[in-house]
């Protein structure tokens, strides 16, 4: 009897060590291929970054340009070829170029009023950009101002000289040389002409 009692007091040990054990081994597998698949996830995700990062605007890349009027909040798009200066272009190439550009415009665009050109999105297979005017009123196209006693001829942006004349100031009609050093805009080019047929000298 004493002996039977100590066997099988003897086999559930050995049977609760062996479940032990089993159950660590499991547990560990699943931990170690849980483990693995995280890494393998990792590694999946950093060479999607790499490739993103990679990315390059090529001759098939299609092309949105995005027209923004923050005047009137119109916004009109258009499908374009892809200029070959952006072949080539990274994501953040592409995005200094368009700073590069927007501190210096076309003169189209500065009579336009561009404010700003920037990037919407950016795949090797799709690029939107965006332009935002703020178009001047009533489509002003120049400016005349006073400068050292003499009329200089802006056009509308006010920073780009059209021409510098050699009418002053002084021997203008009193209530044109008052709008002139306020700042005068003309709308065409034909009153601007008038302008300095008139009063040149």
């Amino acid at each position: 009897m004493k002996k039977t009692y100590v066997l099988s007091l003897f086999l559930f040990a050995l049977l609760s060590v062996s479940v032990y054990f089993l159950t660590y081994k499991v547990s560990r597998d699943i931990y170690e291929e849980e483990s693995n698949q995280t890494e393998i996830k990792s590694e999946d995700l950093l060479i999607s970054a790499d490739t993103n990062t990679d990315q390059t605007v090529t001759n098939s890349t299609k092309y949105i340009l995005e027209y923004y009027n923050s005047k009137e909040f119109t916004l009109k798009e258009q499908s374009l070829p892809t200029p070959a200066d952006f072949v080539g272009l990274t994501r953040e190439e592409l995005i200094e170029f368009l700073k590069s550009y927007e501190s210096s415009p076309s003169l189209e665009d500065k009579q336009l009023g561009l404010e700003s050109f920037e990037l919407v999105s950016f795949s090797k297979d799709k690029i939107v950009l965006r332009k935002t005017y703020h178009p001047y009123a009533d489509n002003y196209r120049y400016f005349l101002v006073a400068e050292n006693g003499f009329v200089t001829v802006y056009y509308a942006d006010k920073s780009t000289v059209y021409e510098y004349t050699n009418i002053s100031t002084e021997e203008l009609p009193e209530e044109l040389k008052e709008e002139v050093i306020n700042g005068k805009y003309i709308t065409t080019l034909d009153e601007l002409y008038n302008f300095l047929e008139n009063y040149s000298s």
